[in-house]
């Protein structure tokens, strides 16, 4: 089984456990009034990587480049995104981006 990083009670995320090599949903907005998601896929590598963090960091490469090059920590050198806790909120699972996407309808609609 790969390693998991749970979150703790206080973060938005509790409940989401990132698993190391599983595909999360970076979802932004195109607008203001959360009608409109933008949605980058990803692969979770892990945390805490670097004696540079100053706080907890999880680490996340692109899909595409994951799928074309190889995992960033497998020696191969390809960018990766280092995460703070207050940023991971927007890194969520395929279940939580089905939530977001349905929660944008509702809002396009009116019902929210």
């Amino acid at each position: 089984m790969p390693p998991v990083t749970p979150i703790d009670s206080t973060h938005p995320t509790y409940g989401t456990t990132y698993v190391t090599g599983e595909i999360y949903f970076h979802v932004t907005w195109a607008d203001v009034k959360l009608h409109y998601p933008v949605i980058e896929s990803f692969v979770y590598l892990g945390m805490n990587f670097s004696d540079e963090d100053l706080e907890d960091t999880w680490y996340f490469q692109s899909a595409i480049d994951f799928a074309h090059y190889g995992n960033a920590l497998d020696g191969v050198e390809r960018p990766i995104s280092c995460v703070t806790k207050m940023q991971l909120i927007d890194f969520v699972s395929a279940a939580g981006l089905i939530v977001e996407i349905e929660k944008a309808a509702s809002r396009r609609l009116g019902r929210l």
